[in-house]
């Protein structure tokens, strides 16, 4: 526990599937001792066909991590997308602060 300042992750829970993001989420936080920020697919910037190709995809997990992020450890500081050479977005930056 409060292993390290900040822990972060990159398109690396687009791939843990629903039933299992909440268990992952509190590892990652029990192992920060102050900052997580994760780098993740999110579907609320897309347009409805890139939603539909991400869902198609077999590992395509888009999660809510401003939801599913417990509010009595840590809060949302920033959110930011980021968009490709095109303008469209494909990323977004959640950085979470621990109390």
């Amino acid at each position: 526990s409060n292993l390290a300042d900040l822990i972060y992750t990159v398109v690396a829970l687009s791939h843990v599937p629903f039933g299992k993001i909440r268990n992952a989420l509190s590892e990652i936080f029990r192992v920060s001792r102050r900052y997580v920020l994760l780098v993740e697919i999110d579907c609320r910037p897309m347009r409805w066909r890139k939603k539909l190709e991400a869902i198609s995809l077999p590992y395509g997990y888009m999660h809510r991590y401003e939801k599913l992020v417990d509010q009595t450890i840590a809060r949302l500081v920033q959110t930011e997308t980021l968009r490709d050479d095109k303008g469209h977005p494909r990323y977004t930056v959640f950085l979470f602060a621990k109390y």
